[in-house]
């Protein structure tokens, strides 16, 4: 459970780690780029999240809510 939006502005914080995420999941695409440039993308910010083993469900269920 949680919010998602689009990230729009390069100097957001998650901006820059998404962008290093993204070059090192896909080196192919970014060979003549010494530094990636900013692509808009969806974050999900998790207020409350839900975790379970298939086996155990629905009796062992664990729940982090933040803040």
């Amino acid at each position: 459970e949680g919010t998602a939006g689009v990230v729009i502005d390069g100097s957001d914080p998650l901006a820059l780690p998404s962008m290093q995420a993204t070059r090192a999941k896909y080196p192919q695409y970014y060979r003549d780029e010494a530094e990636p440039t900013f692509r808009p993308f969806w974050a999900l910010r998790p207020a409350t999240v839900y975790a379970w083993t298939l086996s155990g469900f629905p009796d062992n269920v664990t729940r982090w809510h933040f803040d």
